[in-house]
C-alpha cells in the first residue's frame, strides 16, 4: 500500500481537526463565561490559531497547545507580545519548559 503526500495532508489535518474539537470542547468547559458567545466553530480557529502562533516558540505537544489555548483565553489572543509573556516564551528553554515557566509566572507573580 502507498500512501502518497496528498492523502498524508489530509490525514494530519483531520488528526489535527479532531484534536482542535476535543480541545475546544474542553476550553468551553473551562471558561464558560469567557466563551459563551463563541461558537464551537469560534474556539476550534481559537486553537488552530493557538497551534500556528505556538509553534515559533517550540509549543507543540498536544498538552502544551492546549496550555497556549487556555492562555489565549484566559488572557487576550495575542498574549505572546505582552511584557510578562513575551521573554519567557522568546527564551531558549524547551515549549514545555516555557509553558511551565509561563505557569509559574502566572501563578506566582501576576496574581499578587
Amino acid at each position: 500500500m502507498v500512501i502518497r503526500e496528498q492523502q498524508m495532508g489530509a490525514l494530519r489535518k483531520s488528526v489535527i481537526d479532531g484534536f482542535a474539537g476535543r480541545v475546544a470542547r474542553e476550553l468551553r468547559s473551562q471558561f464558560p463565561y469567557k466563551l459563551k458567545t463563541n461558537s464551537h466553530d469560534q474556539v476550534k480557529r481559537l486553537v488552530h490559531e493557538a497551534i500556528r502562533r505556538g509553534k515559533p516558540y517550540g509549543v507543540v505537544s498536544e498538552a502544551d497547545i492546549k496550555r497556549y489555548a487556555e492562555y489565549m483565553v484566559e488572557y487576550q489572543p495575542d498574549f505572546d507580545s505582552t511584557p510578562w509573556a513575551r521573554p519567557i516564551l522568546a527564551g531558549a528553554k524547551s515549549g514545555s519548559e516555557k509553558m511551565d515557566e509561563l505557569d509559574n509566572y502566572t501563578t506566582f507573580e501576576l496574581r499578587r
